[in-house]
């Protein structure tokens, strides 16, 4: 994949967007603040929905295989909550694989199987640490396709549940809303729960992001400071909760939120990790509302084009936007040795090329004999972005709510 990403480069886009070209999923997440290893995990209705055996019971009776580290464990069936023929009269089946048990931890399973000539094969184990998880099961597997609301009221109220398994599915399933529906449905999110689980020490770090937005989403003005405060105290091994608290705080509190991203770009402590993660809160709130904080970021941006860390995401992003408004600046940059990198170089070519007006066009007609094949890559790079963009469009369903990203 090297050689990709340096053609990439080479067409003037930014390594990280060429990364993220590169390994798109088939089926985007929605939110844009889920954090760590949260987008790979799936819900258990998504389980649900293949399974063709649920069972909940208790492990036992451990058996290694001699002279290896296999063997079988035995499972004592509880709650049959999707049946299968094949075990319709027992009351345990044995698992093909030694599970250690340990006292210590609770010993009841959710498990999801699937079910095989050969056998039961349990793909995915859920330790059970409350009486409450069939029940959740059952509920969830019963909401509506089609009522978002619902929905969204049922998975909030089981954010905080005594059982860390109910809490974590709950929070997936709210995950994977699109940001502009969340934000349609709004009066379905409790302030109350996002409070608590947002400022509650125990509340993993890589949800604190969704929370935050959601705060944003739902709170009120006295949530805008205890938002600030819990973004002051980020520190660099919670960076990538960083957006989200801050995204809560700027829709909240607009003017001092904005004033506060300003200054911490001129004073950002923590290195470019910090400066990647202020430049994501903004360009997800250009995407929410292009028009109410264009003026703002324009001030921000022409700043940032004069820091060699950010200059080609900037000039990337205002290409995107097709926000011309820094174009002599942009141009000017040309041939600088400040910023003489070719990842910058290129990406002022691509921006000329896709501004295409008078004062671009003599530009790139000074430059086309010496950057002939750069030119010729970028040229189709963006042949290859209008072609992605007509199909997303042939693509999306009519009259449904777009996720700002």
């Amino acid at each position: 994949m090297n050689w990709i990403l340096r053609r990439f480069c080479r067409m003037g886009i930014p390594a990280t967007l060429a990364v993220s070209l590169l390994l798109l999923p088939t089926a985007l997440w929605a939110c844009s603040f889920c954090a760590g290893n949260l987008k790979r995990l799936t819900t258990f209705r998504q389980e649900i929905s293949t399974a063709r055996l649920i069972v909940i019971g208790t492990l036992s009776n451990p058996q290694l295989s001699p002279g290896s580290d296999t063997g079988t464990t035995d499972f004592q069936i509880e709650q049959r909550l999707r049946p299968h023929p094949s075990i319709a009269d027992r009351k345990q089946f044995t698992i093909p694989r030694y599970v250690p048990i340990d006292p210590k931890k609770p010993n009841r399973f959710l498990l999801f199987c699937d079910v095989r000539s050969d056998g039961i094969d349990p793909y995915r184990g859920v330790p059970v640490h409350t009486d409450g998880m069939a029940a959740y099961l059952v509920d969830a597997s019963r909401l509506s396709a089609t009522d978002l609301g619902s929905r969204i009221a049922f998975f909030v109220k089981h954010l905080r549940s005594n059982d860390p398994e109910i809490a974590q599915d709950a929070f997936l399933e709210i995950a994977r809303i699109p940001d502009a529906d969340l934000e349609a449905h709004a009066k379905q999110l409790s302030p109350e729960i996002i409070r608590e689980a947002l400022f509650d020490p125990k509340t993993p770090t890589e949800r604190l992001g969704v929370y935050g937005y959601l705060l944003g989403l739902c709170g009120g003005p006295a949530d805008a400071e205890q938002l600030r405060q819990r973004i002051e105290a980020t520190d660099r091994e919670q960076r990538e909760t960083f957006g989200g608290l801050l995204t809560g705080y700027v829709m909240l509190r607009p003017e001092a939120g904005w004033k506060w991203i300003e200054q911490r770009f001129a004073n950002a402590s923590g290195g470019l990790s910090e400066k990647l993660a202020l430049l994501g809160t903004v360009q997800f709130l250009q995407q929410r509302n292009p028009a109410a904080s264009r003026e703002t970021i324009l001030r921000i941006y022409h700043k940032l084009l004069l820091d060699r860390d950010l200059c080609d995401l900037i000039t990337e992003d205002l290409r995107r936007w097709k926000w011309w408004d820094c174009t002599d600046m942009i141009l000017s940059r040309f041939g600088d040795a400040t910023f003489a990198a070719p990842i910058v170089r290129n990406g002022i070519l691509r921006y000329a090329l896709t501004c295409d007006d008078a004062t671009c066009r003599a530009f790139i007609a000074k430059h086309r004999a010496e950057y002939a094949e750069i030119l010729a890559d970028i040229q189709e790079s963006l042949q290859f972005e209008r072609d992605a963009e007509n199909r997303s469009r042939s693509n999306a369903p009519m009259n449904s709510a777009k996720s700002p990203r």
